[in-house]
């Protein structure tokens, strides 16, 4: 800017396009290898759980498959955490069209990933876990309902399990199968 430079010879070509749909090569929606992406952030409100809380959603996001060979990846972010205490404990989970109230009836049969932490001593840290990434195969059309959860398994004191209103994110991508 406000200068004068010598960018050394310059070669300059004209392109006169007379058809769009042949300059530019689109790849037909059926070979496209991502199908769709849908998200969703959250939780709407903080939460707060103790053991006796069983799971708890923190996320949910639907998705509708076209092709029973397409899988899906689910990729969570955000940091659910406990606060410490030594033996303070919390899951996440993630499922696959399992709710809530079903999961902690006991079916935990769609249970794709689940991973703990755990406070290991008395200096009142935290301890946080930071999200899932995981590849689905459905095995069906329509829709699949992703729900991204956590239980405190173990608590001492006042010191919850908790996930902070708009911190946590959930991507799920289509993508296309065999």
């Amino acid at each position: 800017p406000g200068g004068s430079y010598d960018t050394g010879p310059n070669i300059y070509t004209q392109v006169r396009i007379e058809d769009l749909a042949t300059a530019v090569k689109s790849q037909p929606a059926a070979e496209s290898f991502v199908k769709q992406v849908t998200f969703t952030n959250g939780p709407e409100s903080n939460v707060s759980i103790t053991s006796s809380d069983g799971w708890v959603g923190l996320l949910t996001q639907a998705i509708t498959i076209g092709n029973s060979t397409n899988r899906v990846k689910i990729d969570t972010g955000g940091k659910p955490e406990v606060g410490g205490y030594i033996n303070n404990t919390f899951k996440i989970g993630l499922f696959r069209d399992t709710t809530p109230t079903e999961a902690n009836a006991g079916d935990e049969s769609r249970l794709l990933y689940t991973a703990s932490d755990q406070i290991a001593d008395n200096s009142d840290n935290y301890s946080e876990i930071t999200g899932v990434v995981w590849v689905d195969t459905p095995g069906s059309v329509g829709i699949h309902t992703y729900y991204y959860m956590f239980k405190q398994t173990q608590d001492h004191g006042s010191h919850d399990a908790r996930a902070n209103a708009n911190t946590l994110t959930m991507c799920c991508t289509e993508i296309k199968g065999a």
